[in-house]
């Protein structure tokens, strides 16, 4: 029975955007030229909230709270329900642009609910082909508030609501970043902003009351020509027996590995403006170092803007100590234009007698294996009256002499 392993593709990139202001330039098509940026750089000590909004930029507050967005200097979020360290941004010694509801709402009782926005004066977009919009960002989100952001072509008539929430509900950190540690938000906005000359760009958070979001180094590029994009991968454990609940292993024992990994899947995003063709997927699995196993897939094509899938058949079987890392590399015909997003890797060791499903970093933010139990429809009480355990499947003859666990809080 094959148990399926989902690893989702944490932590992308962090891009060093090396300009403090705004600007609007001729570009090429597809050259990824940033035309656009904004590093929050707002201090202000004449102000006397040591900080003041540039011109052109509005806060709107729908629920009339004063809960408005404003610049946080690099400093810890500290509140009842949080105690964030700064927030590693790129550009983070110069501050950043924050929503931060828990110091808001800190020991109100009832809380005050957000619907506010930072609305960006107009860019013009008029010589752009296509217009991807990125910055760096981190939240926790208290509800099921909308994180988005809003695109009008129309003077705010009609607006276009992307998604900035990373498919996370309530308090969970987005792609399981490590607190204070960034992730990219991107979304291709042509369809509404490209060769258009008055582009109004709001920030929107709405019906919540917890906990924050904070955003820095915000950019408007055109998009590449050939860009591909790995969005997350898998692959599953076979080990024959269709009870067996199953995650992936970090550390395994030889004596327990009893399966074979197979079924190497992995979604790719064309984010460039042309069709990709021959889109191939790539695994490579070495053992320290040295490949031992390598398979590919590939589509014939993948239109702009277009998600797919791919999985790469056959499996491996480890056989022997030793470190293992297994690489997932998408390539096409087109020379790729930007590389540093087509591969993810993740690794694994078959060891003499450690079993483990985590690695023993300390800047580790997520565990592999949990399963939770208690009363299902208690909404009220979280994780109370809960506990939690993990499941290390005995494969093989062996003798446990210890065991070692770490309990850590949010």
């Amino acid at each position: 029975m094959k148990k399926r392993i989902t690893l989702l593709s944490a932590l992308l990139i962090i891009f060093c955007f090396g300009t403090t202001s705004h600007a609007q330039q001729k570009s090429l098509k597809g050259s990824g030229e940033i035309f656009f940026s904004q590093d929050f750089d707002w201090a202000d000590p004449t102000d006397e909230r040591g900080w003041s909004l540039p011109e052109g930029y509005t806060l709107i507050d729908e629920s009339d709270n004063g809960y408005n967005w404003l610049w946080h200097p690099y400093d810890s979020i500290v509140a009842q329900y949080t105690a964030e360290p700064p927030f590693e941004s790129t550009s983070h010694e110069n501050g950043y642009l924050a929503l931060p509801l828990n110091m808001y709402n800190n020991y109100l009782d009832p809380m005050l609910q957000v619907n506010n926005a930072i609305q960006f004066p107009l860019i013009d977009c008029s010589s752009r082909s296509s217009v991807v919009l990125r910055f760096e960002t981190h939240f926790m989100n208290g509800g099921d508030g909308a994180n988005e952001i809003w695109v009008s072509n129309d003077d705010g008539v009609h607006w276009a609501a992307f998604d900035c929430g990373f498919g996370t509900q309530h308090k969970d950190r987005p792609l399981d970043a490590a607190p204070g540690v960034p992730v990219i938000y991107e979304a291709n906005i042509s369809e509404v902003a490209a060769g258009m000359p008055n582009v109004l760009i709001r920030i929107f958070w709405g019906s919540t009351d917890l906990y924050f979001w904070v955003i820095d180094d915000f950019t408007l590029s055109e998009a590449y020509d050939n860009d591909l994009q790995i969005q997350h991968y898998a692959l599953e454990w076979d080990d024959g027996n269709e009870d067996t609940n199953e995650s992936f292993i970090h550390d395994i024992p030889i004596s327990q590995v009893g399966g074979t990994y197979t079924n190497f899947l992995a979604s790719v995003h064309n984010f460039g403006e042309m069709d990709q063709d021959n889109s191939t997927l790539t695994v490579d699995v070495k053992k320290n170092n040295e490949t031992v196993f390598t398979a590919s897939a590939t589509k014939s094509w993948i239109s702009p803007l277009v998600i797919d899938t791919m999985t790469v058949e056959g499996g491996y079987t480890p056989t022997e100590f030793g470190h293992y890392s297994i690489d997932y590399t998408f390539s096409q015909d087109q020379e790729e234009q930007n590389a540093v997003d087509n591969s993810r890797q993740i690794f694994f060791n078959v060891t003499d007698s450690v079993y483990s499903r985590a690695d023993d970093s300390s800047e580790l933010s997520w565990a592999f294996g949990f399963e939770r139990y208690g009363p299902e429809d208690d909404e009220t009480g979280w994780n109370i009256g809960h506990f939690m355990g993990t499941v290390f499947p005995i494969y093989g003859d062996c003798e446990i002499n210890s065991q070692s666990v770490f309990i850590t809080g949010g």
